[in-house]
């Protein structure tokens, strides 16, 4: 046997892979169980050359270990309780260590080691050569593992235009009501049968400044589970410090859906959701702006500014 290790990078990573694999490897260990059971019935009775073993003197040792997000550390002693505390508390789980060895005809076998925290996923393992269905089955974990979503992806690359196309899209809703009410504002009447281009400008001006504001508002609080900050200086103007993206450790880590990122996945997809139903938004309002627009000219056109 030689160890291997596999360690994730840039990897949004859940825990039904791992909780699929487990159970896999159970089913392997309780056949095997199974085996050396009706085996020792039938050779104990037997002298020593008379007896035939596939897995003479079957040992397994587990541990299974779970930080919890308050401090509290519980250890599981079958997969069942396990794979309820990984799919259903993920939520509660600071970090996983998990640990598996068999034996059989007096040498180790099988040998699993998972240390797992929100930020970082390792596995090490030993597996004998003549163990080909557990090393298929773990090969196959490793491959789901690896085509776990990345973490730099559109959400995050894209992070400044999503976070303006949702603004936009709320903002001008405000500024185009704006724009209707300033029509009845004398001084913004003369002002527009002047410059009539004042008012879409205005309009779209107003869109882009509420913008800015309301994107940040609505998306921020996702954005910040996902991307952590750091120190970014000192604001003279506003006599206050300011954060910024900290991508050398949002790229320098895996996420592992468990304890404060166990709700990272339904963040990206309140993202994604806030694009699609905003950006639609957009276009109609642009044809807005531009009937309202056209209205105003109109009236302008045959004097009723005066």
């Amino acid at each position: 046997m030689s160890s291997l290790a596999y360690v994730a990078n840039d990897r949004t990573i859940s825990l039904e892979p791992l909780v699929e694999y487990l159970e896999k490897i159970d089913n392997i260990i309780k056949s095997y169980e199974k085996t050396y059971e009706e085996e020792k019935q039938k050779n104990e009775p037997l002298q020593y050359s008379y007896q035939t073993w596939t897995r003479k003197d079957l040992m397994v040792n587990t541990s299974y270990d779970i930080g919890r997000v308050d401090g509290g550390n519980v250890k599981y002693s079958s997969i069942h309780e396990l794979k309820n505390a990984l799919l259903y508390q993920a939520s509660s789980i600071r970090n996983i260590y998990l640990y598996l060895t068999v034996r059989y005809n007096g040498e180790k076998v099988i040998d699993l080691n998972f240390t797992i925290y929100d930020h970082g996923f390792k596995f090490e393992y030993d597996i004998n050569e003549a163990e080909q269905e557990v090393q298929k089955i773990t090969d196959e974990f490793i491959a789901k593992i690896e085509a776990m979503p990345l973490k730099l992806d559109r959400i995050v690359k894209s992070k400044n235009a999503i976070t303006m196309k949702v603004g936009f899209g709320m903002g001008m809703i405000p500024a185009i009501v704006l724009g209707v009410v300033s029509l009845f504002i004398p001084p913004m009447f003369e002002l527009y049968r002047q410059y009539f281009f004042a008012l879409p400008v205005l309009m779209l001006a107003l869109g882009f400044i509420f913008g800015m504001f309301m994107g940040g508002a609505k998306l921020g609080s996702s954005y910040s589970k996902i991307i952590p900050t750091k120190y970014g200086g000192w604001d003279s103007r506003t006599r206050s410090s300011y954060r910024v993206d900290d991508m050398e450790k949002f790229t320098g880590e895996v996420d592992v859906l468990i304890g404060k990122k166990a709700d990272l996945a339904a963040a990206r997809q309140y993202i994604a959701r806030s694009e699609k139903l905003l950006q639609k938004f957009i276009l109609p309002e642009l044809a807005i702006v531009a009937v309202i627009s056209l209205i105003a000219f109109l009236i302008i056109l045959i004097g009723g500014g005066k």
